[in-house]
């Protein structure tokens, strides 16, 4: 059956690629983007873009204005997130707010704002988190302080909602091929004059053989995912990818002073 889906942060990355899949299944996507610029690009590729951007909730209110008179919506994915690496004592104040802001409240007041069209049409929220909602690494200290927090929105929205029969999931994934964490690390480096960087040399060594050269998941594997958590008629309430992302959840198990000496101990710090 056709479903109406809305992909917030859709203009690259995992979001352009499931709003690419979920169309060629014969579905209605509304891809939302932030810049006319990808809305003319996204629109040239034949998909159907929306101007959306979750730190801005006027924009939120007019796609729901849009999506409502197009006929209701079944589905949002909470996609749209940012990965800023680095220590928090040498990232800049503004990218600690930006990533709060994009990966935690913007998914929260979207959903607010979209549950009504959801209850409606008995729907499906699906978050987009990651491994490091679970496993907390060093150098991405806030990126999976966001992380976290969508587990818990996740967890509590899911119960909140199961009498009107819409449900919640989030998929924790690892590592996969997309520009996000190529930004991050970019990012990463254009502060790394900044004061105390010095002291994290060997960190940020690490995350960047990690870019270049760890396994990613392929993308076909995620998109498979990705079908089962919106379709499944008794979806689960998370899907954890990879043999990676597993053995991370493992360590996060162990007793918290041999966990934290085997993260040192692979991280070399």
């Amino acid at each position: 059956m056709k479903k109406t889906i809305l992909i917030s942060g859709a203009s690259s990355g995992l979001g352009l690629a499931k709003s690419q899949y979920l169309q060629a299944l014969g579905h209605q996507v509304f891809a939302g983007v932030r810049k006319q610029k990808d809305f003319d690009q996204l629109s040239s590729l034949g998909l159907s873009p929306i101007m959306l951007d979750v730190n801005e909730s006027d924009t939120l209110h007019s796609a729901y204005e849009q999506i409502q008179a197009a006929g209701g919506l079944d589905i949002l994915i909470n996609n749209a997130g940012v990965a800023y690496t680095g220590p928090v004592e040498v990232m800049p104040e503004q990218d600690i707010i930006n990533t709060i802001n994009t990966n935690v409240i913007g998914a929260i007041i979207c959903s607010k704002i979209f549950l009504p069209l959801l209850r409606q049409s008995e729907g499906r929220i699906l978050n987009i988190g990651s491994i490091s909602g679970i496993f907390a690494p060093p150098g991405l200290s806030v990126y999976a302080a966001s992380k976290f927090a969508l587990e818990g929105f996740s967890d509590a929205l899911r119960v909140e909602l199961a009498a009107f029969n819409i449900k919640v999931c989030i998929i924790e994934a690892g590592k996969i091929a997309t520009p996000i964490w190529d930004k991050g690390l970019s990012r990463a480096e254009q502060v790394n004059d900044s004061k105390g960087i010095k002291h994290y040399e060997k960190m940020h060594a690490f995350y960047s053989d990690y870019s270049q050269n760890a396994a990613d998941l392929p993308m076909h594997k995620y998109l498979n995912v990705v079908e089962k958590a919106l379709f499944s008629p008794r979806p689960k309430p998370r899907y954890l990818l990879n043999n990676a992302s597993r053995l991370r959840v493992f360590i996060n198990r162990l007793p918290t002073p041999l966990r934290d000496a085997i993260i040192r101990k692979s991280m070399k710090i």
